[in-house]
């Protein structure tokens, strides 16, 4: 009886991942490919100022016209004497005081913003980004408050002429810097190969007023026991500003930190987030995903259902690409003669791979409902085989990886 030599190119194989199905002799475990970590890393703030001297208040002019009717109303809120106001206050002044207060405290949370620092409640979150590029949520997130309230602007002098008013105030709000720690997972070594990159992203900061915020004058407060005038606006409570926070559900990505260095404890001490230069600033261009989060493989998309708690398992993993261990199988091939019957007597496993490490299985059909096994091998080779005729052969494989290890070819001996 002839026989024939058939080179199947893995490239030109439909291949299934059987990863969960777990190694040669632990059923339901892949050795190589452990459950993963849950780092924990707690979050806190350090304030900043944007004069760049401690924590100086940075300071503004607040400058604005009104109608000379309006002059009486001005120079009684600093006086406290209403009794000379006869006349309500013009629509006039009301835009122009508001347009000016709000232009200024928008100046200060765009200048806060520009230098990545925080200046209002956001959420923030964590995953894992693993070697064949799928994405692995490890916990919920967090809502983070850098600051309870809105700024306040606290007039430090005043001039009221005929038909305008300077003051300069101080704004008492400090924008923070955003620290974060996180310990080195227990035998984080061992993931090194698995997990490259730890991403953390976050929401948009809550507004700290509405966009139709209305300012209504100055108004005396009493701040650390000394009494101030402040510009008095319209502005959240620390309740809504919260509460604004967790109602976002679109995140952007705004860290990546190496895996290796988390696991060398490079930040198991509080230290500033890495973030690069103006990403803040430009937030809604940066890559987003939505909550709630899925985890995701081999593509980094994301969607579905939250993350898990505790240790995490590990994610089906797409065939291209490295990974630490394989264990893969072929569909049904029919060697290029679906409706003849083949004899096989050899087998080879073509590539570059440990190959004392790899095992074998071949399974025959003669009409893929049914499949039986017909040889195992510790090796890339099965040969010299004595078996009855066969339409259908698929083969299981299963070996660890080196990063420069491929599969190259599947070579079949058969006669028919």
């Amino acid at each position: 009886m002839a026989k024939f030599t058939k080179r199947i190119p893995f490239d030109s194989i439909p291949v299934f991942d059987l990863s969960d199905s777990g190694a040669p002799d632990t059923p339901g475990i892949d050795p190589a490919i452990p459950s993963l970590p849950v780092i924990s890393p707690s979050f806190s703030f350090m304030k900043s100022s944007l004069s760049g001297s401690g924590t100086t208040l940075p300071v503004a002019d607040i400058d604005f016209s009104f109608p000379a009717e309006d002059q009486k109303r001005v120079q009684a809120w600093f006086t406290g004497d209403f009794s000379h106001v006869t006349i309500p206050e013009s629509a006039t002044l009301k835009r122009n005081m508001t347009t000016a207060v709000l232009s200024t405290l928008n100046s200060f949370i765009n200048s806060a913003t520009n230098r990545n620092l925080f200046t209002s409640p956001f959420r923030i979150g964590c995953r894992y980004r693993l070697f064949d590029n799928s994405c692995l949520y490890i916990n919920e997130p967090l809502t983070l408050l850098p600051s309870e309230m809105a700024p306040l602007l606290i007039i430090t002098s005043y001039k009221v002429y005929e038909k305008s008013i300077h003051t300069e105030v101080s704004i008492s709000h400090s924008p923070s810097i955003l620290m974060f720690a996180i310990p080195s997972p227990e035998n984080a070594q061992e993931y090194r190969d698995i997990i490259t990159s730890v991403e953390f992203f976050i929401t948009r900061q809550s507004d700290l007023y509405s966009s139709d915020a209305k300012v209504s004058g100055i108004r005396s407060i009493s701040a650390d026991g000394i009494r101030q005038r402040v510009w008095h606006y319209e502005s959240y409570e620390t309740d809504a500003l919260i509460a604004q926070a967790k109602a976002e559900t679109s995140f952007r990505i705004i860290s990546s930190l190496p895996f290796s260095e988390i696991a060398d404890g490079l930040y198991s001490e509080p230290s500033p987030l890495p973030i690069e230069a103006g990403a803040l600033q430009r937030l809604t261009s940066l890559q987003k995903i939505t909550y709630p989060f899925s985890n995701s493989t081999g593509n980094g998309a994301s969607g579905g259902s939250a993350g898990t708690s505790g240790a995490s398992s590990a994610p089906t993993l797409g065939i291209p690409g490295w990974r630490p261990y394989l264990h893969i199988s072929t569909s049904p091939l029919d060697l290029g003669l679906p409706e003849a019957s083949k004899s096989i007597s050899d087998l080879f496993l073509r590539g570059i791979f440990q190959r004392d490490e790899v095992t074998m299985t071949l399974y025959a059909s003669y009409h893929r409902e049914h499949w039986r096994m017909i040889a195992r091998s510790h090796g890339p080779y099965i040969r010299g085989l004595r078996r009855a005729p066969y339409r259908w052969f698929k083969v299981e494989i299963q070996l660890p990886m080196r990063r420069d290890d491929f599969l190259e070819a599947l070579t079949f001996t058969y006669a028919k």
